[in-house]
């Protein structure tokens, strides 16, 4: 196992807004484009591993947060601690 990665942390963002969806990582744009996107009802969520169990995240989350609007780029890192 290559240790060295263990010590650097991202930050990834994805941004959803009528059905465009944006993906940040470490505040620069990676991917970006039309999706088909409906409210959530119900359901499950997984953090860390799918929810069949297979392609487990092998690292650290420091901390999750979710926006019920969306933001601009720069606002990404400017959460507060709670």
């Amino acid at each position: 196992m290559d240790l060295t990665k263990l010590a650097q942390w991202y930050h990834v963002a994805f941004v959803v807004d009528h059905g465009h969806l944006t993906t940040y990582i470490n505040k620069q744009k990676e991917l970006d484009g039309t999706i088909i996107f409906s409210p959530i009802q119900t359901g499950k969520t997984s953090i860390g591993v799918r929810l069949n169990e297979q392609s487990w995240f092998k690292g650290a989350i420091s901390q999750i947060r979710i926006s019920p609007e969306a933001l601009i780029p720069t606002g990404f890192l400017n959460f507060k601690n709670d």
